[in-house]
């Protein structure tokens, strides 16, 4: 990216004999018990296969493709990439992408692609409940993001990356997300959801409307031409670029200080089929 440094088998019951229907004669007592340890030992080991046989659909359910690919930018004077990928077999993905055109950003997604890989191997437990996974990903990235700033101001340097994290687990897809690098779901029926919102322009200016934004990247993402958005969706299209939130960010464009930042959370339901797309 370009951006500016700112702010179901049916079961059918058996049937019932008729009362019509009688044995013509009691068979042996002996027969009858040898034919039912027969009968059990058959029952166990086609229950044995039933159970070889779902266990293996349940791990076909399980398993996930993953693919990431990442190009050097054209724009950038020696061709340098400040993208980062994170693909874990915790089944935790992300995206960095640094932020100003400059080596700083390519240093801040290195550092933070470091860090979260660390944590995630080190700490991470994929059983967590969602809620859990979603307070550990926010945690990750609010003392990564203290660590980047302290070292930003110890250097003077203004590296920053922007960082989209997303976990799979129990049904669920956990989003943490902080800066304009946004996560998109194609699901199996065909229909594509964004899934983020940008931290960019509009929140800057007003950021307690967050359906007002949803409506505006809805329209960006769905207009032909620019001459089918209003004037206030215009603005937000000229400025899109801009970045109000980004870890390793400490100071606006005025000095102020910036806070800490804690990332946005996003939770969806995962279905067969869904594929994401950060």
């Amino acid at each position: 990216m370009e951006g500016k440094f700112n702010p179901k088998a049916i079961h059918k019951p058996p049937q019932e004999p008729s009362l019509e229907e009688k044995p013509e004669a009691l068979p042996d007592v002996g027969e009858v018990v040898r034919q039912g340890h027969e009968a059990a030992e058959s029952t166990e080991e086609v229950t044995k296969e039933l159970h070889l046989e779902n266990t293996e659909e349940t791990e076909q359910r399980k398993r996930m493709n993953v693919a990431s690919l990442t190009n050097p930018s054209e724009q950038h004077f020696d061709h340098h990439n400040e993208d980062r990928a994170i693909v874990l077999a915790k089944k935790v993905f992300g995206v960095l992408d640094g932020v100003g055109g400059s080596r700083q950003g390519e240093q801040a997604s290195g550092f933070m692609q470091e860090y979260i890989e660390k944590r995630v191997k080190e700490e991470y437990d994929p059983s967590l409940p969602p809620e859990k996974i979603a307070d550990f990903l926010d945690a990750v990235l609010f003392e990564g993001n203290k660590l980047l700033i302290a070292n930003n101001k110890k250097e003077q340097a203004n590296d920053a990356t922007t960082a989209t994290i997303l976990a799979a687990s129990k049904g669920e897809v956990i989003i943490a997300a902080i800066g304009d690098s946004p996560a998109y779901v194609l699901r199996a029926d065909g229909a594509f959801e964004r899934l983020t919102l940008d931290d960019g322009y509009f929140r800057s200016y007003d950021p307690a409307n967050k359906a007002r934004e949803w409506e505006i990247q809805k329209r960006l993402g769905e207009a032909l031409s620019i001459d089918e958005l209003n004037d206030e969706e215009r603005d937000y299209y000229t400025h899109r670029n801009l970045i109000g939130k980004a870890l390793g960010m400490y100071q606006d464009t005025e000095g102020n200080d910036i806070q800490p930042m804690h990332a946005g959370i996003y939770r969806i339901k995962a279905f067969a089929g869904d594929r994401f797309f950060i």
